[in-house]
């Protein structure tokens, strides 16, 4: 790395950049054979938790949605939601002292 770091560091800066945007194309092209609906959830993945709000409420989704994402403060209502699933899936009932 000796010659990279002796280099200017708008040449450093320029360098990374065309790193990242190869890496995100890369990255990019590689979720997109999953459909253009699977990239944006991907990709909101890295947004943060208002923008995940944001885009739940863009499309309306709930905790029944595959691309719901769950905020900090819903994990314990989403555990039961999970787990009231999971029981209608195998047949019995629960009830929420054992949520």
């Amino acid at each position: 790395m000796e010659f990279i770091e002796s280099q200017s560091q708008k040449w450093l800066t320029a360098l990374e950049e065309t790193i990242k945007n190869e890496l995100f194309e890369s990255w990019r092209d590689a979720h997109a054979d999953e459909g253009p609906e699977y990239l944006e959830h991907r990709m909101m993945s890295y947004a943060s938790e208002d923008e995940q709000k944001l885009y739940n409420n863009h499309y309306r989704l709930t905790m029944e949605d595959e691309y719901y994402f769950v905020a900090e403060d819903e994990h314990e209502e989403y555990i039961k939601f999970v787990n009231q699933e999971l029981a209608k899936l195998e047949g019995r009932e629960i009830n929420d002292e054992v949520l």
